[in-house]
């Protein structure tokens, strides 16, 4: 076997200042991104089981006015629900990836476009160039000056 010698092998480097500072301020902002989403999915929890709780109440049996306070508290409910599920800094990133990339999609296909047209402008032109019929000329050819005997 051939054993590898010490020489070939780089020695291991080590990260410097500025990424292990730069590491540490993304793994911040990554345990702060999981707070906030940790209390969110607990705010969702709770919200979900006090619309269970109002929901399941025998509404036959309950008199108007806390009815109407029911079906009140079921509508903040419900709009709690949906505006934790759909907030703005959550679908910000890929809102503007789409706006990006079907901007980047229309530049393209125009860019692509413009260059068929002109490609088959000149095209044509070329065709019609090769099928033109030849024209009189007003100057004589080489050849005008010899009769035929």
């Amino acid at each position: 076997m051939k054993l590898l010698s010490r020489s070939k092998q780089r020695p291991p480097t080590l990260p410097g200042d500025e990424d292990l500072a730069d590491f540490e301020q993304d793994l911040k902002k990554t345990a702060d991104e999981f707070l906030r989403v940790r209390d969110r999915f607990f705010a969702i929890r709770r919200a979900k089981a006090k619309y269970e709780q109002a929901t399941d109440i025998d509404q036959t049996a309950l008199p108007k006015a806390e009815l109407a306070q029911l079906e009140e508290r079921i509508e903040s409910l419900k709009i709690t629900l949906e505006s934790q599920l759909l907030s703005w800094r959550e679908a910000s990133e890929p809102f503007w990836q789409i706006v990006r990339y079907v901007g980047l999609g229309l530049v393209i296909g125009w860019a692509l476009g413009f260059w068929m047209a002109g490609k088959k402008a000149s095209d044509d032109r070329e065709s019609a160039n090769r099928l033109a019929i030849p024209t009189l000329s007003a100057t004589p050819s080489p050849d005008s000056s010899r009769r035929p005997d």
